[in-house]
């Protein structure tokens, strides 16, 4: 072929219309792979011999691990198959006995585990009932309704200060807490948290089960905000001048709930009572009911030293304390007053006052002779002043007499 004849780089092959045969592609080429081929084999190449990245294996379960060994113990053991498919059965027989009684026994003593389909109306009853016979005073009248005043009576409550709610609200009239039920909230609606009972002393249970335990105010609502408001003026003055006693000493917490008004005039009347023998150590105060706010003060105090020395039972200063608390009578007598957690390392001395608080107690501050006594003024030194010089006859000098010379 001359050089005029061969096809020029770039142009364009010459068509071909069908006459002439499409020539066949040399046998030595291949058409080229595609990207997807092209995994495919890489991925049977590092199959073939190995691929080193692989992860490793997981470790066999326990569970794996005991039957393979007790195979092997068995296949050296026992020469039968038969025998060893029977030894083999019975052996699982006995573990899946074994682990059924263990989860019985475990939910058996999980109380919550057991209580999973429990009415929470029931459970809420009960945590209510439970808090109520341990912390509210007894002889505290209380309204409810029929369900809530059995369980109430069955925890020790006595018959005689329940009240228990009918068709009308006329018998609430007497009672001075509210336990508000669903059935309660459901037969006064708003009126119940705003103008019959509006004060929330702990409520049990979440949702529309929950029971709510409720002080009534005698008062309208605005009477009864006034009232709360001097509540918590009085508690704060009285907690400032028990703050100021020299013998009282408290944690930055304590100190905060003191100057704040957030402390049971009761509490502070028996530490200021204390702090007129003793040196006080106050570590922190508790005693509020679940989900309240701080508008309910604290009813517990927990006293850490006592004159310098840790709250042990051989300690005479804990003696001493312990019986200025429990002489108390009245008001201000207290629930309980008790070593916690007292050991060889030490514990408190705890005072826990019941709800509700009384009104108008300390409302003038604490009594003078438990307040702080004021440091006496240093006396200013008298001032040095200058008599004025009385003048008397013997001592005025006599005036001399002009004499008159005569001229000779």
């Amino acid at each position: 072929m001359k050089r005029a004849d061969r096809p020029r780089a770039g142009a364009s092959a010459p068509e071909n219309n069908g006459d002439a045969p499409t020539p066949a592609a040399p046998s030595g080429r291949h058409r080229p792979a595609t990207s997807t081929e092209r995994i495919d084999r890489a991925i049977r190449d590092d199959g073939a011999r190995g691929d080193t990245r692989r992860a490793p294996a997981r470790a066999p379960s326990w569970g794996r691990v005991l039957v393979s060994t007790g195979r092997v113990w068995l296949g050296r053991r026992v020469p039968s198959r038969t025998a060893r498919r029977a030894v083999t059965i019975g052996v699982a027989a006995v573990v899946v006995v074994a682990v059924a009684g263990a989860v019985l026994a475990t939910r058996s003593a999980d109380p919550k585990a057991a209580n999973t389909g429990a009415d929470p109306d029931a459970a809420a009853r009960t945590a209510a009932a439970a808090w109520i016979s341990h912390d509210v005073t007894a002889g505290t009248r209380m309204a409810c309704e029929r369900a809530m005043c059995a369980r109430l009576r069955s925890t020790g409550v006595d018959g005689g200060d329940l009240v228990e709610i009918g068709g009308d609200a006329t018998k609430l009239s007497g009672a001075r807490l509210v336990v508000a039920t669903r059935a309660v909230r459901e037969r006064f609606g708003t009126a119940l948290a705003y103008t019959i009972a509006p004060d929330v002393l702990g409520i049990f249970g979440v949702g529309p089960s929950r029971v709510e335990v409720r002080e009534r105010s005698p008062y309208g609502l605005a009477a009864h905000d006034r009232a709360k408001a001097r509540e918590q003026k009085s508690r704060q003055h009285a907690g400032l001048q028990l703050l100021n006693i020299p013998h009282v000493h408290t944690t930055s917490d304590a100190m905060h709930e003191l100057a704040a008004g957030e402390v049971d005039n009761r509490l502070v009347y028996t530490l200021a009572k204390l702090a007129r023998h003793h040196t006080l150590d106050i570590a922190s105060f508790s005693g509020r009911g679940p989900y309240t706010g701080i508008d309910v003060p604290e009813r517990v105090v927990d006293i850490d030293q006592v004159d310098g020395s840790s709250a042990i039972g051989d300690n005479p200063a804990i003696g001493n304390a312990l019986h200025t608390v429990r002489v108390q009578s009245g008001t201000f007598r207290a629930a309980s007053a008790q070593l916690v957690g007292s050991g060889s390392g030490g514990g408190v001395l705890r005072i826990t006052f019941t709800a509700p608080t009384p009104p108008n107690v300390l409302r003038g501050g604490l009594p003078r002779g438990l307040r702080p006594q004021p440091k006496p003024k240093p006396k200013p030194h008298p001032k040095r002043t200058r008599e004025p010089r009385r003048t008397t006859a013997s001592t005025v000098p006599a005036t001399p007499t002009p004499t008159t010379r005569s001229h000779r």
